[in-house]
């Protein structure tokens, strides 16, 4: 057998041990089950030719295996969504082949690993919704320049982040919300011509947003609310952003004119300004955004204006 798909299925009880010992498995998936258990200590011993391990959503608990790491042609690890605990094991940074590796959504601990940033085939790094603490590794980047998406959001991270960041040229998803970095937003992620998604909401950023961000014209999403950010939005907001679909800033300290360019952005449909010190009059070029569904503002926005909409928007 090379080949073990049993999910979506209501499965219980533990895996059984004998399956890790079919030297010609390939792929294992049990992906949305109930099973639960401890992996064995063992686990890759057996299985020289696995390349998928793909066994998230159920109830497994324990640590993660150290000797994951002897699964030499692994390509994908998905272990997201159980109860496992401890470290992330270093020793996941042998396996060379890997292009994908999902630990999200469970109770891992201490700091990530500087090892994993040297996996130069990895695509997309799930870490989400965790306990990790400490930096993200300062060189984290150069050395994997295939990472596409990198979703490291709910945990208890801080420090800065590096500008190193930026070798990652492919990326097209930075998760980093609900953290605790601190230190200025690094103008190098202006450089990642193909980002689409930028979520750094409710963390402790502060300074100006750098105005290189305001020029990647492929993002669609740009999460930058609940921080310490101030000064002010770009002149020609919008008109180098095709794209965008959700700008979010609110709960900043960001003050000035809100630019009547943001119209450039035709397919804006959330606009969050709320909680900051902007001032001026609420633009009438926003009635020319027709997908725009809500502007975050709310009763205190538009209070603090003391100003009626304008009549373009009974278009929207």
């Amino acid at each position: 057998m090379t080949i073990l798909d049993l999910q979506l299925n209501q499965l219980t009880g533990s895996i059984p041990p004998s399956i890790f010992n079919i030297t010609a498995m390939r792929i294992i998936t049990l992906f949305k089950n109930n099973v639960a258990g401890n992996l064995p200590t063992t686990i890759c011993e057996n299985l020289p030719n696995l390349e998928v391990l793909h066994i998230p959503v159920n109830n497994l608990d324990g640590v993660i295996p150290p000797n994951l790491g002897m699964c030499r042609k692994l390509q994908i690890l998905s272990l997201s969504g159980n109860k496992f605990t401890g470290t992330i094991p270093r020793e996941l940074a042998n396996l060379k082949d890997l292009t994908e590796l999902y630990l999200g959504y469970q109770h891992l601990q201490g700091e990530i690993p500087v090892e994993l940033g040297n996996l130069k085939k990895l695509r997309l790094l799930g870490l989400s919704n965790n306990e990790f603490t400490g930096r993200l590794p300062s060189d984290f980047g150069r050395g994997v320049p295939s990472l596409e998406e990198f979703s490291c959001r709910s945990n208890n991270l801080s420090g800065s982040i590096s500008a190193s960041i930026s070798n990652s040229s492919r990326l097209r998803t930075l998760y980093l919300s609900y953290n605790s970095f601190t230190g200025e937003i690094p103008a190098e992620l202006g450089n990642l011509k193909n980002l689409q998604y930028l979520d750094l909401t409710v963390n402790e950023f502060t300074s100006s947003v750098p105005a290189s961000i305001f020029n990647i014209s492929a993002l669609r999403t740009l999460g930058l609310g609940v921080n310490r950010l101030s000064g002010t939005l770009p002149s020609d907001l919008g008109r180098k952003m095709p794209s965008l679909e959700e700008l979010l800033c609110g709960g900043n300290d960001l003050s000035g004119f809100m630019s009547a360019t943001i119209s450039n952005s035709s397919r804006l449909r959330k606009l969050g300004l709320t909680h900051n010190r902007f001032t001026g009059p609420i633009l009438e070029s926003l009635g020319n955004l027709e997908y725009l569904e809500f502007v975050l503002g709310g009763e205190y926005f538009f209070q603090r204006f003391n100003i009626e909409l304008p009549n373009s928007f009974d278009k929207l």
